[in-house]
């Protein structure tokens, strides 16, 4: 009995992962505010595109770092907004975030901006799972080199 459980377990993680590998290659179809959405992976010209937009976000969420884990502690996400500067700034991550959008579902800026904000996390989390190798291989050493620097930066006392 447990000898079917385990291969029925395999069975599922092996197809998981076969359509974790479907959905990088062609893309995943999703419906956002009452319109169906096809989120693709980016392309190589797109990759070396988001460079920009995915380090304006990497950079403030790292200089905010310690002001947003206090606020998360505390379950506090007008804390969150606060210290990432959107209620001064909002354009700091909005815009960022909606040239990833846009540039993952072919849709126009206008249109990302009229969304909810249910609809933009369901469709952020897609052009993650979409680009999830992009992600990791290219934002983490990103994200770790700037933290390092940070943390360099303070032992020097800048």
């Amino acid at each position: 009995m447990a000898n079917e459980k385990d291969t029925t377990v395999q069975e599922e993680t092996t197809a998981e992962k076969e359509m974790e590998i479907i959905t990088a290659a062609l893309g995943k179809e999703i419906t956002v505010a009452g319109q169906s959405i096809m989120v693709k992976p980016y392309t190589w010209v797109q990759t070396f595109n988001m460079a920009k937009p995915l380090g304006a976000i990497v950079r403030l969420l790292l200089k905010n770092s310690a002001a947003i884990a206090a606020a998360l502690k505390d379950d506090n996400l007008a804390g969150v907004f606060g210290a990432i500067g959107l209620e001064e700034h909002p354009e700091a991550i909005i815009d960022p975030l909606t040239e990833l959008i846009t540039t993952a579902t072919n849709t126009d800026k206008d249109w990302v901006s009229g969304l909810m904000l249910n609809d933009v996390i369901k469709l952020s989390r897609t052009v993650y799972e979409v680009n999830r190798d992009f992600f990791s291989q290219n934002i983490r050493p990103l994200i770790q080199e700037l933290s390092d620097n940070k943390e360099e930066k303070k032992k020097i006392g800048n």
